[in-house]
């Protein structure tokens, strides 16, 4: 018998497309798939935990802290192929395609095979430790440095 697995969105309810609710009722897809909306950091952790793997399919990102914390939680990532996704998850995911859905659908059943999710995992957590708070905040100061330099 195969394992169930849900699809949990997590995030306030700021999804610009009403058509994703008309899609799960349409699909009779209300039994596998969670929104708990806007989930607190205290929360978090929890549901990395319990995940089997975590996707986003962003066009437009920039730096993504939920990828940092997925990697960081040792989940095989899947991600789109645009923005900064890419060059944050390195080879701890399998990227693909936002707008192709059967590739983002053989992505996620690809994660599953044992093999395949303890070596994204292993990348991930590699990855991962390149990202922390301190080189975040030297890094903005950095920044900031060097702009008021150039205002002088």
């Amino acid at each position: 018998m195969k394992k169930p697995y849900y699809l949990v969105l997590v995030g306030g309810d700021f999804w610009p497309d009403p058509e994703i609710g008309h899609t799960i009722r349409a699909l009779k897809l209300d039994q596998s798939v969670i929104r708990p909306g806007y989930i607190p950091d205290s929360d978090l952790a929890a549901y990395y935990r319990s995940a089997t793997g975590f996707v986003t399919l962003s066009l437009h990102e920039g730096f993504s802290i939920p990828v940092a914390e997925a990697m960081a939680s040792g989940l095989p990532l899947v991600v789109a192929d645009s923005g900064a996704l890419p060059e944050i998850s390195g080879d701890a995911a399998v990227k693909v395609k936002a707008d192709d859905v059967g590739r983002v659908a053989a992505a996620m059943a690809e994660i599953l095979k044992p093999e395949i999710r303890s070596k994204l995992a292993a990348n991930g957590l590699r990855i991962s430790s390149k990202y922390t708070w301190r080189d975040f905040t030297e890094g903005v100061v950095s920044v900031i440095d060097q702009y008021a330099g150039n205002k002088k």
